[in-house]
């Protein structure tokens, strides 16, 4: 069974009516901010937990060049301003080059720029209106090397 296949089953095993979870495909094609030429792929969950106060994420990543950081953009007229920054342990796997998972949560605490002192609430109405990506950084492509837009599961 492919990696693919094996996310959707768990991202679609979390996903409740009041916990509902997004999923991006990760490609360098998927940036509208970024000119990436990268190979790499992967995937991301976020679902709510806790009352809605905490998103628990998992990321998978194949063939990613050496991470700089990992974040939640918004795009807006072709620019990227990041609204979460996603930080990693070096034994989750994705913090150097190669492949591998990165799973954690994060709160409205941890929000930067327009998001910062809003609710969670905010960034989950964001990602429905639909111009929220998770942008995977390397030192190769600063602005991206691959990333994908934030849906809801269906």
């Amino acid at each position: 069974m492919s990696t693919t296949t094996n996310f959707n089953a768990v991202a679609q095993s979390n996903q409740t009516e009041n916990n509902p979870t997004f999923y991006a495909n990760l490609t360098s094609e998927a940036l509208p901010f970024s000119v990436s030429n990268a190979e790499g792929t992967g995937n991301v969950s976020l679902s709510l937990k806790d009352g809605a106060n905490t998103m628990y994420y998992v990321i998978s990543g194949n063939d990613v060049g050496n991470i700089t950081a990992t974040t939640i953009a918004q795009n807006t007229g072709g620019r990227s301003t990041d609204l979460v920054l996603l930080s990693y342990a070096p034994a989750s796997g994705l913090i150097t080059k190669g492949s591998g998972t990165a799973e954690g949560d994060f709160t409205s605490a941890d929000f930067s720029n327009v998001l910062q002192g809003q609710e969670m609430s905010e960034l989950v109405k964001r990602i429905l209106d639909g111009n929220v990506y998770l942008v995977i950084k390397t030192v190769d492509f600063p602005l991206g090397e691959i990333g994908g837009k934030l849906q809801p599961i269906q």
